[in-house]
């Protein structure tokens, strides 16, 4: 908000993947006479509250509780790139990436900051870590909404090793103006690099 209102951006539109897919939602909760229209890309919506998921979920999110332990954030902090190999090589199929792809994004985990903010996010998430007091409002109303009335489109890769279709089964039901679920075949947790084209064009078109 603070980047829109130094450019003189009144009113605009957000498209996120992942953590941005919250971050997309998060602004049209709070401020809804901004943003016009969401895209949200293999990330569920957070509205309401985010209950505890099932085991095969869990299963499948074992990463978020890894994180939770002292030993786990130890090892997290030791290799971030081991611990962000295993998640680039389960969750999309094989050959998505390279290995030049990888190293050049791995120098990202080398930032100082990296650690604290990424055990602190998954942390802060089921309550093991209390939330940026700056932010502690804006999550407040996002537990409390149970919809949004914003047109959204939601795109899920059907072979999503982490946030498979049948984990996003509840999304529609959270917007209750204009949506779609674009459903991606073959297409993994990545879909803006798997495929970008495609990706492209469903966001032009409903941007338009």
């Amino acid at each position: 908000i603070d980047l829109m209102d130094a450019l003189g951006i009144e009113r605009f539109v957000v498209a996120g993947h992942d953590w941005g897919s919250n971050t997309a939602e998060a602004l049209a909760v709070g401020w809804p006479d901004r943003v016009t229209r969401i895209a949200m890309l293999s990330t569920p919506s957070r509205l309401g509250g985010a209950p505890t998921p099932p085991f095969l979920q869990a299963q499948r999110q074992w990463y978020h509780w890894f994180q939770a332990t002292q030993r786990g954030a130890e090892a997290v902090r030791r290799d971030p790139k081991g611990f962000s190999r295993i998640m680039w090589d389960n969750w999309s199929p094989p050959d998505w990436y390279n290995e030049t792809t990888f190293e050049a994004v791995a120098t990202s985990w080398d930032n100082p900051d990296w650690a604290d903010v990424t055990l602190h996010s998954y942390r802060a998430r089921w309550d093991e870590a209390a939330p940026d007091p700056r932010s502690a409002a804006l999550e407040g109303r996002i537990k409390a909404m149970k919809q949004l009335s914003l047109p959204t489109v939601y795109i899920q890769g059907a072979v999503d090793g982490v946030n498979p279709p049948e984990a996003s089964q509840g999304v529609p039901s959270k917007f209750k103006g204009p949506f779609a679920f674009k459903l991606l075949d073959g297409v993994g947790h990545f879909p803006t690099r798997e495929v970008p084209a495609t990706v492209a064009a469903m966001l032009i078109e409903h941007f338009s």
